[in-house]
């Protein structure tokens, strides 16, 4: 599977939010986190990613434009699951996922499909949902939900947007952990935009940085997470220090004014 981002743009209104974006092929098996201030084009990004927005540029899926997808085609290789989720429906937990893992295809649920979202429920530690209906739900609790519903379609790609913003520090790692594992397991291809940096020192392999609509850069850690890049992308004077092999931490010590960057 192959994802190809080349020079795109995209606009609401007169207004640009992302500007000559081009990024690496992703590899499978590899966590990319995607990083930047807010507004910066991260959501834009991963919506044009997923073919809900149509920017200019070529945007690729195995050498297909996007646009040539049936969006029921696209959901079956593409899962994008955005920072917050409206939900609407009157279903239990239970539901909610085995619906996801349907989809477009027969309504049928399988053994297959009920132990598959049983699984997945177990996994992420939230069993005991399964019969509480969605809107009874705490944020966090549904942000694990919707967790649940990604990773029990087994997309090729994987475009999660803040998944952690909701959930305790416990939770956070937890999530973590697994979508790496997955990631791995599955050889998926699997951005994740993150605004805590030391999580995503911790769990990623590349990163690329976003600034006002265009890439400031693409890298592994220690070449992107830099108290340069942090400087220049954040307004926050850090201090960045190598720990085990890869490993880096960051330690904010001020927010800098605009005159200082």
């Amino acid at each position: 599977m192959k994802l190809t981002v080349e020079g795109i743009s995209f606009h609401y209104g007169s207004r640009a939010v992302l500007q000559d974006v081009t990024l690496k092929s992703a590899e499978p098996g590899k966590l990319t986190a995607l990083i930047g201030p807010n507004a910066a084009g991260k959501s834009t990004l991963f919506k044009c990613m997923a073919g809900l927005l149509h920017p200019s540029g070529r945007l690729l899926l195995n050498n297909r434009p996007l646009t040539s997808y049936t969006r029921e085609k696209l959901a079956e290789h593409i899962c994008y699951l955005p920072q917050e989720v409206t939900v609407n429906a009157v279903l239990t937990v239970f539901e909610a996922v085995l619906l996801a893992r349907k989809q477009h295809a027969s309504w049928h649920a399988s053994d297959d499909d009920l132990m598959a979202v049983a699984n997945g429920l177990q996994t992420l530690g939230i069993s005991h949902l399964s019969l509480r209906y969605l809107n009874e739900l705490s944020g966090g609790q549904k942000q694990m939900v919707s967790l649940a519903q990604a990773l029990v379609r087994k997309p090729d790609i994987l475009l999660l947007d803040e998944p952690t913003s909701a959930l305790d520090l416990h939770h956070q790692l937890k999530v973590l952990e697994l979508v790496q594992r997955i990631t791995v397991e599955r050889q998926m291809i699997t951005f994740i935009a993150l605004h805590d940096l030391n999580l995503a020192a911790q769990f990623a392999d590349h990163f690329v940085v976003i600034k006002d609509g265009r890439i400031y850069g693409c890298g592994n850690g220690r070449s992107m997470l830099t108290t340069e890049m942090i400087g220049t992308v954040y307004n926050v004077e850090a201090q960045v220090t190598p720990i085990l092999g890869e490993r880096l931490t960051i330690t904010p010590q001020r927010a800098l004014s605009r005159e200082a960057v």
